[in-house]
């Protein structure tokens, strides 16, 4: 098929529709905004409203702080950053349907 004018149908063998009935389809929806914490959202995938469950992991600055405490000579103290969740990534999931939401990222 040929690419045409918005107000001009588009025609296929079995079907015919305009390309407005294309935009309206593939409608993008973004990630809800998150913090450090759980929060109320709305959930993209099953639409309740409820507070997330929160599973935080290792990021580049978890990963940095460990280095520097043991390259600062602190290496009994380099497990530190692993157990303070400011320096981690914060995994959002649906209270609800427990799909991943959001990522709130500590970086």
């Amino acid at each position: 098929m040929r690419r045409r004018s918005h107000s001009r149908p588009v025609t296929s063998r079995q079907h015919t529709f305009t390309c407005q009935h294309l935009l309206r389809w593939s409608s993008y929806s973004p990630s809800p905004a998150v913090g450090p914490d759980p929060c109320y959202i709305s959930c993209p995938h099953c639409h309740v409203q409820k507070l997330t469950r929160v599973e935080y992991s290792p990021s580049v600055r978890t990963h940095c702080m460990a280095a520097l405490l043991c390259i600062v000579g602190l290496w009994c103290f380099a497990c530190l950053p692993y157990c303070a969740t400011s320096c981690m990534n914060a995994n959002h999931f649906c209270g609800n349907c427990n799909k991943f939401v959001g990522v709130y990222s500590s970086d």
